[in-house]
């Protein structure tokens, strides 16, 4: 698929949120099910590509079990084009294929702080993250591009939590 066609698909991304939906009775994505994290559905992952084709992103090991977590099952397809007439799976092969030519040493540590460890210690490490994989893919709803600084994305389980 050309480059052209994947960054056109990209871009008129609505962040719609469809694809999160059952309507169709032909199931959701898996991993963004299991996971949780806009990152992990075709609409994060979308954004994810079009930051790091731009530039304002940077590997990160998130990154790589962002992409490697779709199946390609297709299911982001059905539900987008029936509403949308758009085809997500083709930005999704593209994030895979990307990942999968990096150079590992390029992949950065995301750095951890009191702030993140305080958060994690109350609704545990997978559910509070400053990684920006994940921020990006808030960056179109919730997130300014340049405030990635001290920002974290908290999933808490319940009200306590919060």
């Amino acid at each position: 698929m050309s480059e052209n066609i994947v960054m056109q698909t990209a871009n008129t991304e609505t962040h719609c949120g469809m694809c999160r939906l059952d309507y169709l009775e032909t199931g959701v994505c898996p991993s963004g099910k299991k996971y949780r994290y806009v990152a992990y559905w075709p609409q994060g992952r979308i954004e994810i590509y079009k930051a790091l084709k731009n530039g304002n992103l940077k590997p990160t090991q998130k990154l790589l079990e962002i992409a490697e977590t779709c199946t390609l099952c297709g299911i982001c397809d059905k539900q987008c084009s029936f509403i949308t007439n758009r085809r997500p799976m083709i930005v999704q092969k593209a994030l895979k294929e990307y990942v999968k030519e990096l150079d590992k040493k390029s992949i950065k540590k995301t750095p951890s702080d009191t702030v993140l460890e305080e958060l994690q210690r109350i609704v545990g490490e997978q559910w509070a993250t400053n990684d920006p994989a994940i921020l990006t893919a808030y960056n179109k709803t919730i997130l300014n591009q340049k405030q990635i600084n001290h920002v974290y994305v908290v999933m808490p389980n319940t009200t306590d939590e919060v």
